[in-house]
């Protein structure tokens, strides 16, 4: 057995003993089903006769090969929000729905550092900790904004909110290469009161997140007077796969492992591919995201913008099938996931020098990405509230398109299930 060194696994914050899988790391990887949260006994279905308010939150990769997708999904940001407080999707002067009268938007990075781990550049500590961010890094904004923006109507200037979100989602490129954007954005919403849900942090469980925090007012889930819950929708741009890990030895240099732990032998981009074991169940964001609007789940949308290839998610794709039905549905993730491109393995063509990686999902030459298959299962699990768009292609207007869409569908039907 290995000799552990105490001091060593303070500093790192690794729980799971001196790296290695102890007994306590046995029985969590036994019992991830508790990391799932489950409705209250005493939860209550609500009726929602029509949506008035809008809590768009945006988890924006923040790593450093994404800067020019952050550019393409910035000159979206004036359709999106005038689609939203219009309910013209199509800019044609008809509008798709009744415009809300009440719009937040908020904007995290997937940055939740390494769990603790020490060693790994722009990866100490943990991260931004899924805190709302508002100091923009970009020429030409404000040194700082409120922690999320807010559109009244009569009291707000659209194309200013527009302009203003724009600054707010510039997060740069520094960020850790081991993206959380699920855990991050789980931790962003839920409130630290409800302890069914519980993050990691430096070793340490603590009973809930920054929702009713440091993050507070954001996300409307409970009616507040004659208004009824807000539409929560969920946004995430990424050129990676989700990394949410219980396991913080994925993310711990070889130098400080045991010489006998095999993730010494592993390069530091195919760890979380390796140990998918030590990752979250992507159940625990379906169910988490869904009960922050507990007896109205139909409220909760996710939408991806990722490395899935963009031939798969067409407009003709999409339109070959009705989104609504749950066979036809399940039909297209099916040939989504089995596609050739979609698989994760190692790519061989690498040098030593480039250091080891995934093969590509797409490689348009301006845009390299990466096979986001746990989050396309996300995506599946929300049922029609689920949107999932390519990131390989210099152009995000057709995916704008496609979302606001499927935003209009759940207007026009704030109740319709979900499945």
């Amino acid at each position: 057995m290995t000799r552990c060194n105490h001091w060593l696994v303070a500093i790192l914050g690794i729980w799971l003993g001196c790296g290695g899988d102890s007994g306590d790391a046995r029985d969590r990887r036994a019992n991830l089903d508790r990391y799932v949260p489950t409705p209250a006994r005493d939860a209550r279905s609500l009726e929602v006769a029509a949506i008035e308010r809008i809590d768009m939150l945006f988890i924006a990769d923040d790593s450093g090969s994404m800067k020019q997708e952050h550019e393409a999904l910035r000159m979206q940001f004036p359709r999106i929000v005038r689609a939203l407080v219009t309910g013209d999707i199509d800019a044609d002067g008809e509008p798709e729905f009744a415009g809300v009268s009440d719009l937040h938007l908020g904007v995290i990075s997937p940055d939740l550092g390494g769990l603790g781990t020490v060693g790994i550049e722009r990866c100490e500590g943990g991260g931004d900790d899924a805190l709302l961010q508002h100091e923009p890094q970009a020429d030409g904004c404000a040194a700082s904004y409120p922690s999320f923006l807010t559109y009244v109507a009569a009291d707000n200037d659209v194309d200013r909110l527009a302009a203003d979100f724009a600054c707010v989602a510039t997060l740069g490129t520094d960020g850790c290469g081991f993206e959380q954007p699920l855990e991050a954005a789980l931790k962003a919403l839920w409130p630290d009161g409800d302890a069914r849900v519980d993050f990691f942090m430096l070793g340490e469980a603590r009973s809930g997140g920054h929702g009713d925090g440091a993050n507070a007012g954001f996300s409307r889930g409970d009616a507040d007077g004659n208004a009824a819950p807000s539409l929560l929708i969920v946004v995430l741009l990424t050129d990676e796969d989700d990394c949410s890990a219980w396991d913080g030895g994925i993310f711990t240099p070889t130098h400080f492992l045991p010489p006998d732990d095999p993730r010494g032998q592993q390069a530091l981009n195919l760890r979380c591919f390796l140990n998918a074991d030590g990752l979250y169940p992507v159940e625990r964001y379906v169910e988490g995201l869904r009960l922050l609007r507990e007896g109205a789940e139909q409220l909760v949308m996710f939408t991806l913008i990722a490395g899935v290839p963009a031939e798969l998610v067409t407009t003709d794709q999409l339109d070959a099938f009705d989104y609504d039905d749950p066979v036809a549905r399940d039909a297209f993730y099916d040939v989504l996931l089995e596609d050739p491109r979609m698989q994760e393995e190692v790519d061989e063509t690498r040098t030593p020098e480039q250091g080891a990686n995934l093969t590509p999902s797409c490689d348009t030459g301006g845009v390299i990405a990466y096979p986001p298959r746990r989050l396309v299962q996300v995506a599946r699990g929300f049922g029609a509230n689920g949107i999932v768009q390519s990131l390989c292609q210099a152009d995000y207007g057709e995916a704008v398109g496609r979302i606001l869409e499927r935003i209009a569908h759940r207007m026009q039907n704030p109740m319709a299930a979900p499945e």
